[in-house]
């Protein structure tokens, strides 16, 4: 029966120390070699400290032949015999079949504590990590990896720079083997990480375990941008325009897409209202002013939380004080770990990949899979037939099988609203139309006494007359693809909606009126002196401008994109809760010429 003895070597506390005595049936007495006390200390705390150190330079017990573990056991049986008295060391070498000198390597590498494994020969060759090239050379090639980065970079490359460095020392050149095997040497991820970069090689080698758990619809959705891999054209001139952007939104426990916003214009704060109001509100107005009536889509509520990543739009103060007023936690993502959004990641993948890169025009986001297809030349989609395909696309993936929750997100959407063959519904928001203004865009705007001016443009309606102030500033809510009114914040009326004041002046976006406003600045600078006559002047500007693209005069995208942005967003208007308004009411015909800046006309009349 092994015992442990006086001497024997342990572990305590992270310091080396031998055994002196037992005290007690769980106590002994050590000795700390390093500061020369002794310690009482409980038997449990040590940990044995292995007197033989060749035992580590053996190789992996479960890796050698049944062979060498069998001829292992026997000696480790014959040598333990040896020490314990019970046979001479002739006897030893004849039962072992050894020399009498090799029975007394083998006793001396006999270690109680490290079991047969002692036995095993020591593995063949240098020890791993040996370095035989001198230490000038071994420097280069060093300096050489950390040097050498990117997808292009090869063993014979990093060898090539080694050679040209050696050679200019006056050094022995290293074999290319030798280059490469200090290369493999490296950590996986380490080499990955140089070649492929940081978020490649974390896809395939970095540990993330853990897992989040959703118990319910409305737990948490997750929202981003994406690209559209397709290229649509124009409704006039029908030549290829751009790739649109989808605003998505899914529901993490049923992968429901619960809603959507689809632009022409890059994703902003406009684009982050649209997409919660489609998702947060019912979509009965939506569905009938898409036109399609096999399209079904039953789903909306008030989420709990909404996962984004940093992007401004998802930062900015508007969005954050809207969540909070409706208690809807924002959880952003860690820089640099877009996993964390991992739902909503491979929505945008499944989208492009399975759905979209089947039209005619899609970009197939690589050259390598395009070839020689021409996605300008083939494009033939409108962004309006664009729409309606991807409502119906979106209708298509809602009720496909998702082999994560086992069944198609619609069922799984369905299947927690019935209780015993009873089915209910989320409950609604209370008031749709300032929800849905509270995540618009705003800016901070005073009410003077002719009005709010905004955008250059001045807004009046009759109600701002008891609050016009000069010195008190309000929050003014916006549409940049439609700025033919604003609505302001009274905090004793909620939003009140504000045309222009001259309401001659026809509706365009922002962006149509920045390009009205830089061809008057260079083709009639002096054209417009007054307010008045400059809103006016501009609101003509862009009307030629729709004009011109309609008789497909202009060529420039920048022009098009803008028309067919405020086009698409006219139309879709028509099912957005807070427009509909006696504001929004104004006329769609084009406006009478008339100078309101210009005392009226008189004319004769019969009395």
């Amino acid at each position: 029966m092994k015992k442990i003895h006086k001497g024997q070597g342990f572990i305590w506390s992270g310091q080396e120390c031998i055994y002196v005595a037992s005290l007690a049936p769980g106590r002994v007495q050590i000795y700390l070699q390093q500061i020369q006390q002794y310690e009482s200390v409980n038997l449990g705390e040590l940990t044995p400290l292995s007197v033989n150190s060749k035992t580590k330079e053996i190789g992996d017990v479960f890796k050698v032949s049944d062979e060498a573990w069998g001829k292992a056991l026997l000696r480790y049986d014959s040598v333990g015999k040896y020490k314990c008295g019970d046979c001479s060391i002739d006897e030893l070498a004849r039962e072992l079949s050894v020399s009498v000198a090799r029975a007394y390597a083998l006793a001396a590498t006999y270690d109680e504590e490290a079991g047969p494994q002692c036995m095993l020969p020591a593995a063949r060759g240098r020890k791993h990590g040996v370095r035989m090239l001198p230490v000038q050379v071994e420097t280069l090639i060093k300096e050489a990896i950390k040097e050498y980065k990117g997808p292009g970079v090869t063993f014979k490359s990093i060898w090539r720079a080694v050679r040209g460095q050696c050679q200019a020392a006056g050094l022995a050149v290293p074999s290319q083997v030798a280059v490469t095997s200090r290369i493999m040497e490296m950590d996986e991820a380490e080499r990955a990480r140089r070649r492929l970069g940081l978020k490649t090689a974390n896809d395939t080698h970095q540990a993330r375990p853990g897992k989040e758990k959703i118990s319910a619809p409305l737990d948490k959705w997750e929202m981003d941008h994406c690209v559209v891999d397709c290229i649509i054209v124009d409704e006039v001139t029908r030549r290829a325009l751009c790739r649109p952007w989808m605003t998505l939104i899914i529901d993490k426990h049923t992968r429901i897409i619960i809603g959507y916003y689809l632009s022409i214009h890059s994703p902003n704060s406009y684009s982050v209202a649209m997409a919660v109001m489609h998702a947060a509100l019912p979509k009965d107005k939506w569905l009938r002013e898409l036109g399609d009536r096999d399209i079904d889509y039953p789903y909306y509520g008030k989420p709990e939380v909404i996962g984004v990543d940093n992007a401004k739009e998802f930062k900015s103060r508007v969005f954050i004080r809207a969540a909070e007023k409706y208690d809807i936690k924002i959880k952003w993502r860690p820089i640099g770990k877009p996993w964390w959004g991992g739902t909503i990641e491979r929505l945008n993948g499944t989208l492009n990949i399975g759905y979209i890169n089947l039209l005619p025009g899609a970009t197939l986001r690589s050259h390598l899979i395009r070839g020689d297809y021409d996605s300008e030349k083939e494009s033939c989609m409108t962004f309006s037939e664009f729409k309606l395909w991807f409502a119906r696309a979106v209708q298509q993936y809602n009720n496909e099988y998702h082999r994560i929750i086992k069944m198609t997100p619609h069922e799984k959407w369905v299947k927690y609203f019935t209780d015993n063959g009873v089915l209910s519904h989320p409950a609604l928001i209370s008031n749709p139309s300032e929800f849905s203004l509270d995540f618009m865009p705003e800016k901070e705007r005073v009410i003077g006494r002719s009005g709010i001016e905004m955008n250059g443009f001045i807004y009046w309606a009759p109600e701002l007359a008891p609050y016009v102030a000069p010195g008190v500033a309000r929050n003014v809510k916006f549409n940049p693809n439609s700025i033919r009114q604003v609505w302001i914040q009274i905090p004793e009326r909620g939003y009140l909606a504000v045309p222009f004041s001259d309401l001659s002046l026809s509706d365009m976006s922002l962006e149509e009126a920045r390009l009205a406003k830089k061809d008057l600045k260079e083709h009639s600078p002096n054209a417009a002196e007054t307010r008045a006559e400059r809103s006016r002047a501009i609101s003509k500007q862009a009307d030629k401008n729709r004009e011109l693209i309609k008789e497909a005069k202009i060529s420039t995208k920048r022009a098009r994109k803008a028309f067919e942005n405020a086009r698409s967003d006219r139309e879709s208007r028509k099912s957005v809760p807070f427009v509909a308004s006696e504001v929004d009411e104004v006329r769609e015909s084009p406006p009478v010429d008339v100078d309101y800046t210009k005392p009226p006309e008189k004319f004769e009349i019969d009395l």
